[in-house]
């Protein structure tokens, strides 16, 4: 019989629980231990990067901490009308947000339910913008307070993977601050994937391991508190999304609505041993009242998701699309080919788009004798455009639940693919590159009889490479490289524009925007000279890619998802 002593309670009652030997989004049983906070273990899954409690809470603890005057209304007033205000605009945030997504003007009678809906001011909000709305909480004195703001919901008390909901009745399904209180995230978005129409929508938002304040903070984020049980980054987000079924992901910074006395009440209430914040709350006491009633918006360390309900769940990835652009490669363009159509990647279909852009030395000829090549699907375009263009062409194209852009010469070595495809396969990531060279940048191409070109080439990618990442803050050796590796949901809804070279820099930067952070993967690579049919342009092709980096850095990835309705 154990015997828990006084000394060491926590450590007592974390014996008696059971420990999580794998990570509840990937899967995988590479889990670490990462850090402690109040005394609560927390390990890292190394593949995908989920922070989680291990072993978790149980649910007498939990209780504990959500007793009366957990929520920060309790102790200023529910019926305060700045912290309705401030709630009601953050709410109204999210559901504009929606709207944009699917292109609406309001809820105009659409049934959504909002997860986690605490005291309910989501709930009235949804319910003015013309949602008919439904709360669902584990607490009944919370949905008590939500009868009382939001008279018109329909409340459900209990977890939402328990409750007997009927399938295919919402359009629209909301968790705020509720995820990285689960204890099992899968059950739950499969949950929601059951009570969502098809082509409903799902909003998630939850702290973010991305943010600014996480990163700077580490383990004194303000984020980090027992009630929390899993903390995500974008990218392991997008993939529970994505293992439930849901596609057309959008991701975003999760802005609130808030005032400095809301903020002082906020700190007193979750106390946070950083000085930082200490300090920020000891200024908040000096501040007046006319300006510390004042709401303006801001931007936390949290992330919002939006994603579509598709066809069925699935967490298997069955096809690859290899994308081929082809522009005068006669010379090695037959060879290619052989190699592409033997290649066989384990447990995948394959299909090659070949994207033929109206060469003039014979190379449309080579094309077409494998029209009947079952594998095999030719675009013909009328004129040559630039290779970014082809390369749009073929991923309109593409049925693969994997894409792979493939260069129509030898520079690359397929024996790569299956290294670059594995972490997508095993939902360690959702966007690879191919390294060209770990050793750096003026290593990367040799021209035997004109070093110096080389060099110079080198050294711009060098110099592009440094303004990249200063700019998207991201650490990325080769982001130019022509292998880049995707799953095909990763790019729905997005807008591609650029038609040169400068599409490589295009992708990448749009979907570092959506939250898809590059894993990038050594491959073997042979730089071919601009006489053996290198098409880069020396001058025009960097001014070009300087030019893209600038435009995208402040433009909008996605405009709306009406576009993927007619997919």
């Amino acid at each position: 019989m154990m015997h828990i002593t006084a000394a060491e309670p926590v450590r007592a009652v974390e014996s008696l629980q059971r420990r999580l030997t794998s990570c509840p989004v990937c899967g995988s049983e590479e889990v670490a231990y990462a850090l402690r906070i109040s005394n609560r273990r927390l390990d890292q899954c190394a593949k995908c990067g989920l922070l989680f409690m291990n072993p978790q809470i149980n649910d007498l603890e939990l209780s504990e901490i959500y007793r009366q005057g957990y929520l920060l209304c309790d102790e200023i007033g529910e019926a305060n009308e700045r912290l309705t205000f401030c709630k009601r605009a953050s709410a109204r945030l999210l559901l504009d947000r929606i709207c944009n997504y699917k292109g609406w003007k309001d809820g105009n009678g659409k049934r959504l339910i909002d997860i986690g809906c605490g005291a309910g001011f989501l709930l009235a909000e949804a319910y003015a913008m013309g949602f008919e709305p439904s709360g669902v909480d584990i607490s009944q004195e919370l949905l008590d307070k939500a009868s009382v703001h939001a008279k018109s919901a329909s409340l459900h008390c209990g977890l939402i993977e328990g409750l007997d909901l009927p399938r295919n009745s919402f359009d629209v399904c909301i968790l705020s601050d509720t995820l990285e209180h689960v204890r099992d995230p899968m059950a739950v978005m499969r949950a929601v994937w059951n009570i969502l129409k098809p082509d409903g929508v799902v909003l998630v938002a939850t702290p973010s391991l991305d943010s600014f304040s996480a990163r700077i903070m580490k383990d004194k984020w303000i984020e980090l508190k027992e009630e929390h049980l899993l903390y995500f980054n974008s990218a392991n987000l997008q993939t529970l999304l994505y293992k439930n079924g849901f596609s057309c992901i959008s991701m975003a910074p999760h802005r609130k609505v808030l005032d400095l006395e809301y903020l002082k009440a906020h700190f007193d209430r979750y106390p946070c041993d950083s000085i930082i914040f200490f300090n920020i709350a000891k200024c908040l006491d000096w501040v007046p009242k006319f300006i510390g009633r004042r709401p303006f918006k801001v931007t936390g360390s949290g992330m919002v998701a939006i994603a579509t309900k598709g066809p069925h769940p699935t967490d298997r990835l069955s096809k690859l699309s290899v994308v081929v652009p082809v522009y005068n490669e006669k010379n090695t363009f037959s060879t290619l080919m052989a190699l592409l159509l033997e290649k066989e990647v384990p447990g995948l279909e394959m299909e090659i788009v070949i994207v033929e852009s109206n060469s003039t030395d014979g190379t449309r000829e080579e094309v077409l004798r494998l029209r009947d090549e079952p594998k095999v699907r030719i675009v013909l375009q009328d004129v040559a455009r630039g290779k970014g263009n082809a390369v749009r062409e073929g991923l309109q194209h593409a049925s693969g639940d994997i894409i792979l852009i493939q260069d129509g010469d030898l520079e690359y070595d397929l024996w790569d693919y299956e290294p670059l495809i594995k972490p997508i396969l095993q939902h360690g990531a959702s966007f690879t590159l191919g390294l060209r060279h770990r050793r750096g940048a003026f290593k990367m191409r040799r021209f035997t009889k004109k070093p110096f070109l080389a060099w110079i080439i080198n050294f711009g990618h060098k110099m592009l490479t440094f303004v990249f990442n200063t700019m998207y803050r991201q650490h990325l050796i080769d982001p130019w490289t022509m292998f880049k590796v995707f799953r095909k949901d990763c790019i729905n809804g997005v807008r591609f524009h650029c038609d040169r070279f400068d599409f490589d820099i295009e992708l990448v930067i749009k979907l570092v925007k959506r939250g898809f952070i590059p894993l990038e993967i050594p491959v073997n690579y042979i730089s071919r000279s601009f006489a053996e049919g290198k098409k880069v342009s020396f001058l025009k092709d960097p001014i070009k890619i300087l030019a893209a980096m600038l435009r995208f850095r402040f433009d909008g990835v996605i405009h709306s998802m009406r576009v993927n309705k007619s997919k």
